[in-house]
């Protein structure tokens, strides 16, 4: 991808995860891998004022995912570390609705004026990575917590083929057909900076433990950018803020006193607000700018099971 302003974190993050071990004392690093199912939903959102005038909804599930994680004590009580996932396959579906006068009868879902399916989507990539300052708050031989702020950097991409379609022209919804067997029609990507703060904590009953914790931030300068390949349009959104939220929760049992295995789950889901769109042909040449009239979300689940060590 290409670099940007909020590459510099994502290259402090791996500088970080390189060089820290190195020069950490035994026993103050943690690391941890696993593997599990992702799910994905976003929704893409063109408007006209306060009217919607179009929606698409992007989604895939039972992705594969692998996440590692890193983490160091920098002094007593305070604690760095960096995250990284990266989700492929899964089953992805696509449906892009239209309301559009006069033949929408309501704004919403069954009262469409144009819609199109498409069940060949595909994820191209689901790339996120995280830097994270915690500080412990309590911490004894049976619970802990700590608070902390961090940064975390999303981008992910669909990319939709054939389908079919019903269309109202001239007449409401009397133009159906189907699109080409494998024709490239809609290519759809966000790139999603958040910055946030975490409450984390958890309670030991033997050799096992529970984890949970909660994050909310804001999301700053996204972007989101849809090529629609048979209209060869791009329409690129710019958002300035927006809300974050996270929660998680997990199971761990320990194999040894530095490691451990462990099941949990998290949740993620960020709000883009209303942000400006703009039209460019694919050609180049004139763009147009749709003041406001942009908008969408993201939100995953993540379930995992994986191993975690001291060293």
């Amino acid at each position: 991808m290409p670099f940007s302003r909020f590459s510099l974190p994502l290259l402090v993050a791996l500088a970080v995860s390189i060089v820290a071990p190195a020069l950490a004392e035994p026993g103050n690093v943690t690391a941890s891998l696993d593997a599990g199912v992702l799910n994905i939903k976003a929704t893409e959102t063109f408007y006209n004022g306060s009217h919607k005038n179009s929606q698409l909804d992007w989604k895939t599930t039972n992705a594969m995912a692998l996440r590692g994680s890193l983490g160091l004590e920098l002094a007593p009580d305070w604690r760095v570390k960096t995250e990284g996932r990266i989700g492929f396959s899964g089953d992805g579906y696509m449906t892009d609705y239209d309301w559009l006068y006069p033949y929408y009868r309501d704004t919403s879902k069954e009262g469409w004026s144009d819609r199109s399916q498409h069940g060949d989507t595909r994820l191209d990539h689901y790339l996120t990575g995280s830097i994270e300052l915690n500080r412990t708050l309590l911490e004894d031989p049976l619970q802990h917590l700590s608070a902390g702020i961090g940064f975390r950097y999303t981008d992910v991409q669909w990319s939709s083929y054939g389908g079919s379609y019903i269309y109202s022209w001239r007449g409401f919804r009397n133009y159906v057909g189907d699109f080409g067997n494998g024709e490239k029609a809609i290519t759809y990507r966000q790139q999603i900076p958040v910055f946030y703060g975490n409450l984390t904590g958890g309670r030991k009953f033997g050799n096992w433990s529970l984890n949970a914790g909660v994050e909310g931030g804001a999301m700053v300068y996204a972007k989101a950018t849809d090529d629609h390949w048979m209209r060869s349009i791009r329409f690129a959104d710019k958002f300035d803020i927006g809300g974050m939220f996270g929660a998680k929760a997990g199971i761990a049992y320990d194999l040894t006193e530095n490691a451990s295995i462990y099941l949990d789950g998290a949740y993620e889901y960020t709000s883009f607000g209303r942000g400006d769109k703009t039209a460019t042909s694919f050609g180049g040449g004139s763009s147009t700018v749709y003041d406001n009239a942009g908008g969408g979300d993201m939100q995953s689940l993540f379930v995992s099971a994986g191993v975690k060590g001291r060293f």
